[in-house]
């Protein structure tokens, strides 16, 4: 299989340019951590990250529930939160019963309730060890 550009010569993954490849490799092979926390000794792989963390120095929580009084300082937080009210679970066992609203959490169970049996169910890289439980984030990457 030859490389094509922009592809990661240590996973294999495929990036649309030169720059994302590059930040890709700095913060997922070489574990470059450049942007460092005023407040604390922690260090983040990117800006939003940071910010992120920051917040928890600061309490700023600059996200809220237009359902409740709920506020976070992560927009990812709100988007979860707001699944509990919507009902909206969309990760479904198809061995039991069991339903979850995040993706990792339902990976988690399937690795541990089920052990074995989520063939078909999680897209594995046969080049890296990517895996994923949507389909369209498997093609992306193995494009």
């Amino acid at each position: 299989m030859a490389l094509r550009k922009n592809t990661c010569n240590i996973c294999g993954r495929t990036f649309a340019d030169s720059r994302i490849l590059k930040i890709h490799t700095e913060n997922v092979h070489n574990k470059a951590r450049p942007y460092l926390c005023s407040f604390c000794s922690h260090s983040a792989s990117s800006k939003s990250s940071l910010r992120i963390h920051v917040r928890q120095h600061t309490g700023e929580k600059p996200f809220s529930c237009s359902e409740c009084d709920y506020v976070t300082s992560d927009h990812n937080s709100l988007r979860r939160h707001k699944m509990r009210h919507s009902g909206k679970r969309p990760y479904h066992c198809p061995h039991c019963s069991y339903t979850s609203i995040q993706a990792t959490t339902y990976k988690a169970h399937l690795k541990n309730k089920h052990p074995g049996l989520d063939e078909g169910l999680m897209f594995s890289c046969p080049m890296c060890p990517f895996r994923t439980i949507k389909k369209d984030n498997f093609l992306t990457h193995k494009a």
